[in-house]
């Protein structure tokens, strides 16, 4: 691997995945902070990488593909001696991944998601991870998009705003028709291969044929930094009469209604939603049935001007919140102040917030000295042990695990029946496997190799 001089410090901050299309360029405004991050993302055109220096082969070992998005041991290597924060942006499944592989500080940032955040780690299995580390940060960009959702880590919000190249655009919506009737836009998925995607594309098609709508194709594509295709989708809501947006899912909003509401037009959406939520509660762009929604289009098909004005008004306020005059210094404050804490446990973290110096490394090499002599009794040595106390101790100290409640009153009892203690720390390590070859497991690290080549009084075999 070969970096340059200044990439190979601690103190960097590394921002892995793709902001949402037309948000404002984040890793950028961290730079201008005074931050030093590398932002690292694949989209529709490839990976691409901005700030810092890594080869081909580095980058596919930190950012492999989203099939498989296992981080290799030289990824995990990478990432923990060059940087000391991670941001992953919505991605859950990455997200999990960095968890289980980084020891520094992660920010989870979501800007809203089809399905909550929370809820998707817990399913991949990393929410016990988030419990026991430190300095996991959740940073939303209002408080609707956590909500209904589990708490992960500390919870922040750092608002979004649409992205300045935009600011050109501005009032340049003409869908009022000459001439006839104008059409009413509504977004439909590109794929159906998702069953929600699926339901949604037949509500649509059922309810909104193309006979009174125009069904843009663009949902879940991977177009973020790609203008030519936001422009695209631009270009059509500027003639379009409205924009319908009939989503209803409370953790999710798509930024084509805000980039309609950004030129001046027209949004119509279902009552219930995200979008719904951060709208006043008297809008007349508000449906609650199919039918009010078909009635609200119809009108602004015929160019209803008193319509027209009275939606544009109550947008202006929900528009305003994603102007980066508003957005920009909160966005900084939330970010400067995660930033600028100090780290708590680097280098040297473990996954129980253990700090392996070398005074705590013999601390914890006499506990389990101790508990690998321990002897049950009525008279029990070492400060009135109990077998409980010994597989504390080789969990936390040999696995680096949380002991597990199930197995742990098997070894409990295997103690209490008289079985040397060395021989359940066997069974423990054969049962266990992927926790004594985790590259975070810095008690055996420590056992098995010594600090710049020189020889270790741990380095011996545990057993």
């Amino acid at each position: 691997m070969t970096f340059d001089a200044d990439a190979t410090k601690l103190g960097r901050i590394l921002w892995l995945g793709n902001r949402p299309n037309s948000t404002g360029n984040e890793p950028a405004r961290l730079r201008h902070l005074g931050f030093a991050v590398t932002e690292l993302a694949d989209d529709a055109l490839g990976q691409f990488m901005v700030g810092g220096a890594m080869s081909g082969s580095d980058r596919a070992s930190v950012l492999p593909s989203s099939e498989k998005p296992q981080v290799s041991t030289d990824g995990a290597r990478i990432l923990n001696t060059r940087f000391d924060t991670i941001v992953v942006a919505n991605d859950a499944v990455r997200t999990n991944e960095i968890l289980r592989v980084f020891d520094g500080r992660v920010i989870i940032r979501a800007h809203g998601w089809r399905r909550p955040i929370g809820s998707e780690l817990f399913h991949l299995g990393c929410y016990p991870i988030i419990q026991r580390r430190h300095q996991t940060y959740h940073v939303v960009t209002d408080a609707q998009t956590a909500k209904d959702d589990l708490a992960i880590g500390t919870l922040a919000i750092a608002p979004a705003w649409l992205d300045e190249r935009l600011d050109r655009l501005k009032g340049t919506w003409n869908g009022i028709a000459s001439k006839g009737a104008g059409k009413v836009v509504v977004s439909l998925p590109a794929t159906d291969v998702d069953p929600i995607d699926r339901n949604y594309s037949l509500f649509i098609r059922q309810h909104f044929p193309d006979t009174i709508c125009n069904h843009m194709i663009h949902l879940g594509l991977r177009d973020s930094d790609n203008w030519q295709r936001q422009r695209q989708r631009i270009v059509t809501l500027q003639t379009a009469a409205a924009y319908l947006y009939p989503y209803v899912d409370k953790n999710h909003v798509d930024i084509t209604p805000l980039e309609m509401m950004l030129i001046g037009g027209p949004v119509v959406f279902f009552d219930g939603g995200y979008l719904s939520a951060l709208m006043p509660a008297g809008a007349p762009g508000r449906a609650r049935t199919v039918d009010e929604a078909h009635q609200l289009c119809d009108r602004l098909r015929t160019g209803d001007r008193v319509l027209i004005r009275d939606i544009l008004a109550s947008q202006a306020a929900l528009l305003a919140r994603y102007d980066v005059r508003v957005a920009g210094p909160q966005f900084d404050s939330t970010f400067s102040a995660i930033l600028s804490e100090p780290q708590m446990n680097r280098p040297g973290v473990s996954r129980s917030g253990i700090t392996y110096t070398c005074d705590l490394a013999d601390r914890q090499m006499r506990r389990l000295m101790t508990a690998l002599t321990f002897q049950p009794s009525d008279d029990a040595v070492a400060a009135d042990w109990t077998s409980r106390d010994v597989i504390t101790v080789f969990y936390r100290t040999v696995l680096d695990s949380a002991p597990d409640p199930e197995n742990s009153n098997a070894y409990v009892a295997a103690l209490d029946a008289g079985v040397r203690p060395i021989e359940v720390l066997r069974l423990m390590m054969n049962h266990n496997l992927h926790l004594l070859s985790d590259h975070r497991n810095r008690f055996i690290r420590t056992l098995r190799v010594a600090p710049n080549g020189t020889s270790s009084r741990f380095n011996r075999p545990l057993i």
